[in-house]
């Protein structure tokens, strides 16, 4: 009866292990399977209210429809009505755990850097602001989350730079 007990925990220990097992090796295989159900809130204060097409919702566009970028980042970016949610009501939905960060795009942020571009002595404050929660998802979501930041950061000064150099030198053509 005994002998009987112990080869049924065996079994029982056995499938247990087997089903953490595909689960790890799911992981491996895709360690981005699970990122879609990472939730990203963006406030954009810069285009509040109007339908002025800003460095940032071009950057943001571009992240959300190219296929490269959905590849490395596939979680899910949910738009804030800026007229409706303030800084704080981001703040307060991240600690809440309603979303792994907030991105808030400034106001006046596209005019701060174009200014920046034609006086360089000009500091303004950030364009955009990180906020995260830092107790949900650990550092590797954090510095998953900052590398996504980095990323927008960089297609927005592409796009800043190209809408510089093409009101300068109208003769140089945009690819």
């Amino acid at each position: 009866d005994t002998i009987k007990k112990i080869i049924a925990l065996e079994i029982f220990l056995s499938i247990i292990f087997i089903i953490l097992l595909f689960f790890t090796i799911g992981s491996v295989w895709d360690p981005y399977h699970y990122h879609r159900h990472i939730h990203i809130a963006m406030l954009d204060l810069d285009s509040a209210g109007t339908s002025t097409s800003t460095p940032f919702n071009q950057a943001f566009q571009y992240v959300t429809t190219n296929p490269t970028i959905q590849n490395r980042f596939k979680f899910t970016i949910n738009v804030l009505d800026p007229l409706i949610n303030t800084v704080e009501d981001v703040k307060d939905k991240v600690d809440q755990g309603r979303y792994f960060a907030g991105f808030i795009i400034n106001s006046n942020a596209t005019n701060n850097l174009y200014n920046q571009i034609s006086d360089l002595s000009y500091n303004p404050p950030n364009p955009i602001i990180y906020y995260f929660n830092q107790a949900r998802g650990g550092t590797y979501i954090v510095s998953y989350l900052r590398i996504f930041g980095n990323t927008i950061a960089g297609i927005i000064n592409t796009i800043v730079s190209k809408t510089v150099i093409s009101q300068f030198y109208p003769s140089i053509t945009n690819e």
